[in-house]
């Protein structure tokens, strides 16, 4: 028997064949129907399914929503996310290896208002940060600016939306340090300064700064082999 909000579908055995009603009584509603041609079985099964996807399937939203969703990348159980405060971003901010921790520091607190701001608790954006067209990242979709609005998808799926004013939206806060360090890795490039800073201010020989290049891509594939 299957019950749906307005009737209910009942199946009997009775006799040696199959009758499909629409009421335990098999009356007033809809005549008997004498199941033994294989196609008529078939539709009976079709309904009956039917009717269970009905009853029991999916809401779909009608309702407006603030948030659009194209894919869904977030993986990350936030249960396992440290409490945003200012003791643990600097934690994070050491963790990530990230230069001028003291610094980056006072960034995101100006940036997110003390972690306060409204992209702070929207997009877990402690930093303003934009989506990033090329560049590695963590974020998993974009801010619409002044719609309030958020997009996830791929990179390819939120390409579209790069021209209009949007920043990028994270899965925690701590996704939001990985990817700064990720920028400062992309955009400073600290080991290629260091070595033209040598080049200038410290080296003598003239292949002192490959030199040191080599040797230290060395020990950084030992680095890499060791873990």
């Amino acid at each position: 028997m299957m019950n749906t909000k307005d009737f209910s579908i009942h199946i009997y055995h009775q006799g040696g064949k199959w009758i499909l009603c629409r009421n335990d009584k098999c009356y007033n509603l809809i005549p008997i129907n004498i199941i033994t041609n294989p196609k008529v079985l078939i539709t009976a099964g079709v309904l009956v399914i039917s009717l269970l996807l009905i009853s029991f399937g999916p809401k779909l939203p009608f309702g407006k929503s603030s948030t659009t969703v194209v894919t869904t990348n977030n993986t990350v159980s936030n249960d396992s996310i440290p409490k945003l405060n200012e003791e643990n971003l600097f934690k994070e901010i050491k963790k990530q290896g990230i230069i001028c921790e003291s610094h980056v520091l006072a960034q995101a607190k100006l940036e997110s208002y003390y972690m306060t701001s409204h992209l702070c608790k929207r997009a877990n954006n402690l930093f303003g940060m934009r989506y990033p067209g090329t560049r590695p990242t963590t974020a998993i979709g974009v801010y619409l600016q002044g719609k309030d609005k958020i997009i996830y998808g791929t990179r390819d799926e939120l390409r579209k939306y790069l021209k209009l004013p949007t920043y990028a939206v994270y899965a925690n806060w701590t996704d939001a340090v990985a990817d700064y360090k990720l920028w400062q890795d992309n955009s400073f490039k600290v080991e290629q300064k260091y070595l033209s800073f040598l080049n200038r201010i410290y080296a003598e020989a003239p292949d002192y700064v490959h030199v040191v290049d080599k040797m230290a891509k060395k020990t950084q594939q030992k680095e890499q082999l060791a873990k």
